[in-house]
């Protein structure tokens, strides 16, 4: 399951926006990473049939981009281990509960063939500390989109955002201010399966307001 054009490279792939509501209390810092927008066009939708003999899951990195897909059971390779590395501009007290980080998606997940089931895919945002040297092993899972049982002929829309605060799951990694992301989709089917997903939406974004905490 490999192909052969170069696959953008591991590292700090952000685009960061200041957004300003008023007065400098309410200043609002933001750091959007629009996933997609670092897969190529001809790659938003990947097709590809699940093999005969062997009853294991698919996994697509996503950050960074993979055009190489993996077995979920095996080793990903090491320069896409460490995920995306992301500062937050958080304030020396971590106590604040301003910090949120949202996770969008739309995708749709077809199964192509005529016998023979989709049992379950699941797309993962993961975080994990920038000492990790790999987040999609040892990281915490901060947030998913799944759905199971696609039939042949049928397909499943996975659409939506889920926000993260204090108390969520790989919210006291953000709070931190250095922090590694992950983002993959896990594909399990029966054998002989032929497998699609479309993407159209894959976005993260992490806002603070530093000042959240003044009188």
């Amino acid at each position: 399951m490999k192909r052969t054009r170069e696959s953008f490279p591991a590292g700090t792939i952000m685009i960061a926006f200041l957004v300003l509501s008023g007065c400098a209390v309410q200043t609002r810092y933001s750091l959007e990473i629009d996933v997609l927008s670092f897969v190529p066009e001809d790659e938003h939708a990947r097709e590809w049939t699940a093999d005969s003999d062997e009853d294991d899951g698919y996994r697509a990195i996503f950050l960074p981009y993979s055009e190489e897909l993996f077995r979920e059971s095996e080793p990903i390779g090491t320069e896409l281990q460490k995920g995306l590395e992301v500062d937050v501009p958080v304030p020396d007290d971590p106590g604040v509960e301003d910090l949120t980080v949202s996770f969008q998606i739309d995708a749709e997940v077809f199964n192509r063939s005529g016998a023979g089931s989709i049992k379950s895919v699941e797309f993962r945002l993961l975080a994990a500390p920038h000492s990790v040297e790999n987040v999609y092993a040892h990281g915490t899972v901060m947030s998913t989109f799944d759905t199971t049982d696609i039939r042949p002929g049928e397909s499943r829309r996975l659409a939506g955002t889920k926000t993260l605060r204090h108390g969520d799951p790989g919210f006291d990694l953000l709070a931190t201010g250095k922090v590694r992301l992950g983002l993959d989709g896990l594909f399990f089917s029966d054998p002989d399966v032929t497998m699609e997903y479309l993407l159209s939406i894959l976005r993260v974004r992490i806002s603070i307001r530093p000042f959240s905490m003044l009188p």
